[in-house]
């Protein structure tokens, strides 16, 4: 049906889409063999809205994403030229957006890694300070601030080829998007507008499905407890953020509101974005006065909160 135009890629681009293209493929395989892939949504867990939009799964649309898998193996190292047709374009683009989400998942485990590092070193878990004085003429200070110096700069060299991919995966995303401008009118020539209005339709049902069922890089930690004790841990860290608002002297917002912005605390806190001000932190101190401070602060970045006259 659709008629395909010549591109050329280079290698770095064509190393960016095979590794959106050979996670999403792999994805499937593991989703056929198992019945599940690795980065689905929670539907059970996290149970969606009315309405919410799953997507539909349409096996022309897989094959398409496979066969177009199959075509770039060969050049996955070396690009060259190509024959792509609209929809194999569209799918080099979501493949590029997939792997620019590998990146970021990435990128969010050596910032938990630096956090985990930092406490251990501040904690004097595998420090120095345990072992003899002096090791071949430096001090235990010494060597604890070299050992940090050196796992910063393996975490800035990181973050700096992350910050790399990602720009070189946004020019693909460009050169692929004016390629597909090509192909679109090359493919308007052969069906009418609702021929292509239908087939577009189906690409972005069988797009979401993709999304949510084989790469979805939100929260893959269920809630620990029952619904009983999420509610109770909301309710005492509610009441720490009431007594820290008072204290700093802002009005509490109402108590949906209020709860919103602790639900998204708790969020972060389980994603390990917090560091030293993580739950279990609070919960063992919740009435020190920077718990109650810390909470205050939250809810009033996130909440439209009035001064106390």
């Amino acid at each position: 049906m659709t008629q395909a135009v010549a591109l050329r890629l280079t290698p770095k681009q064509m190393s960016v889409i095979w590794t959106g293209l050979d996670f999403l493929v792999s994805a499937e395989s593991k989703r056929k063999k198992d019945g599940t892939a690795k980065y689905y949504y929670l539907f059970r867990v996290y149970p969606p809205p009315a309405g919410f939009d799953r997507g539909t799964m349409h096996p022309q649309m897989m094959n398409i994403v496979i066969a177009l898998w199959k075509k770039l193996r060969a050049k996955r190292e070396s690009g060259g030229r190509l024959q792509l047709d609209c929809l194999e374009i569209r799918a080099a683009v979501f493949a590029v957006r997939v792997a620019m989400a590998i990146m970021r998942t990435r990128q969010a485990v050596i910032r938990r890694k630096e956090i985990e590092y930092r406490a251990a070193v501040k904690a004097g878990i595998g420090s120095p300070h345990a072992a003899p004085a002096f090791r071949g003429g430096i001090s235990p200070e010494r060597l604890n601030a070299l050992r940090e110096e050196a796992h910063a700069a393996r975490v800035k060299e990181a973050q700096r080829y992350t910050k790399r991919s990602q720009m070189q995966a946004r020019r693909t995303i460009t050169s692929l998007e004016r390629h597909m401008k090509r192909a679109n009118r090359q493919l308007l020539r052969l069906i009418s507008k609702d021929e292509y209005t239908a087939l577009m339709s189906a690409w972005q049902q069988h797009l979401r499905w993709m999304r949510l069922h084989l790469a979805y890089f939100g929260s893959q930690h269920p809630p620990t407890g029952s619904k009983r004790k999420r509610q109770e841990l909301l309710d005492i860290l509610t009441d720490i953020a009431v007594d820290g608002l008072k204290k700093e002297g802002y009005v509490p917002p109402e108590p949906r509101e209020l709860r919103r912005a602790l639900r998204l605390y708790v969020r972060s806190s389980t994603r390990g974005r917090e560091g030293v001000n993580s739950i279990p932190f609070l919960l063992r101190h919740p009435k020190h006065v920077d718990t109650k401070r810390f909470l205050a602060e939250w809810v009033v970045s996130r909440t439209q909160v009035g001064r106390a006259r």
